[in-house]
């Protein structure tokens, strides 16, 4: 495309050079620039939204701003052919709509600084400290974290603060039920602790 060096900016910036490419719920996110040992390859391309020429995908007549960002978006090379093979598919509005999305998609994860969550599942640690220790921390998760069915224990008897989990992050906790009386089980320590858990602490089940 030919575009401005004002409009290419634009384009690239703000789809923060990946692929912009969304369509019923598949997104491409690509990384339009690859490198291979010291030297850059670009492998996206600047594309038409309504066609350049006669003969290309979408084209429209009476559409005269052809050569703006308006009418551009960034595309892998995969999704650039696939969208000009399939231009009753990918139509105008749809190539808009994907472009929308894509670059409300990365403002977003600048503005929030979007975190990944740090996925946690049936999981059961041990952790055996050494002694001597002032602090044991069985897991110390600084992220955004979602635990499920998760067991930490630590055994050191002679630290003088002893942590199951620490959590600095924003956390979406589904605590671990005692299987005979139904009540939550706490996986966080502090404190002296001479023994590790082994039975609910409500009903004293053992599991």
């Amino acid at each position: 495309m030919d575009l401005s060096i004002k409009d290419r900016k634009h384009l690239w910036s703000a789809a923060a050079g990946i692929c912009s490419y969304h369509h019923n719920g598949t997104g491409c996110e690509k990384a339009l620039f690859t490198k291979n040992r010291e030297i850059d390859t670009n492998v996206g391309d600047e594309c038409h939204i309504i066609g350049e020429k006669p003969a290309a995908a979408r084209y429209q007549e009476e559409y005269d701003e052809k050569e703006t960002y308006d009418n551009a978006i960034l595309l892998c090379k995969v999704h650039h052919k696939l969208v000009d093979d399939n231009p009753e598919l990918y139509t105008p509005t749809v190539l808009r709509q994907m472009k929308t999305e894509h670059e409300q998609i990365i403002s977003d994860r600048v503005r929030k600084k979007e975190i990944t969550p740090f996925i946690l599942k049936d999981c059961h640690f041990v952790v055996e400290g050494n002694k001597g220790k002032d602090e044991v921390i069985g897991l110390d998760a600084r992220t955004s974290t979602v635990f499920s069915g998760v067991r930490v224990e630590v055994r050191n008897n002679d630290a003088r603060s002893v942590i199951g989990a620490r959590i600095s992050g924003p956390l979406n906790i589904t605590m671990t039920t005692c299987p005979r009386c139904g009540n939550p089980v706490s996986s966080v320590y502090s404190g002296q602790v001479t023994a590790p858990m082994r039975e609910c602490p409500n009903c004293h089940h053992r599991f």
